[in-house]
């Protein structure tokens, strides 16, 4: 009897240290999520303006992606509108995107072949070959679009994770270098 009840404790104090773990790191998960979501609102409101319109129809391919529109500058000084988007939703997944329309400009090449090398409805969508992705899809930072769109040329990026700044700075910076 009294073994059964040392077992029982030894159970309890397990289970209450493994949940305290748990809701620790969901904790700084939650917390760091915050973080990124507010710098990266930050970041938008000094360096971009909300535009009412978006210059791509349909710009994430899915049709149940909500997205806004913003104007702002690529690091040469080029107008851009940045569009950012997400899957409504609480499944395990919610895809965010981000995309940049640029006006008067054709796809970059290099960028459109990065597309069509991916290999995954994406690529095959741009005139890729057929991969089998078993376990590890193409990484976050390969676009998934590069389209010649009226007015312009658009660049978007698909995300299994939340968009922030390093991840906005970088698309800008690409996008910009690709351009020139």
């Amino acid at each position: 009897m009294l073994r059964s009840a040392a077992i029982v404790r030894r159970l309890v104090v397990v289970l209450a240290t493994v949940s305290l773990v748990g809701a620790a790191v969901a904790t700084v998960f939650l917390f760091r999520a915050a973080r990124t979501g507010h710098a990266l609102h930050a970041y938008l409101a000094a360096h971009f303006v909300p535009r009412p319109d978006c210059p791509v129809p349909d710009p994430f391919v899915e049709t149940n992606v909500v997205f806004d529109c913003y104007d702002g500058r690529l690091p040469s000084g080029r107008q851009v509108s940045l569009i950012l988007g997400h899957e409504p939703g609480s499944r395990a997944t919610v895809w965010n995107y981000l995309g940049l329309f640029v006006a008067d400009a054709p796809p970059p090449a290099a960028l459109a072949w990065r597309v069509r090398a991916r290999g995954d409805w994406w690529g095959r969508r741009a005139g890729g070959a057929a991969e089998t992705h078993v376990f590890i899809p193409p990484p976050e930072r390969e676009p998934v679009r590069a389209d010649a769109v009226a007015g312009g040329c658009f660049v978007a990026w698909r995300y299994q994770t939340l968009p922030s700044v390093d991840k906005l700075s970088a698309a800008l910076a690409e996008v910009d270098a690709a351009l020139r």
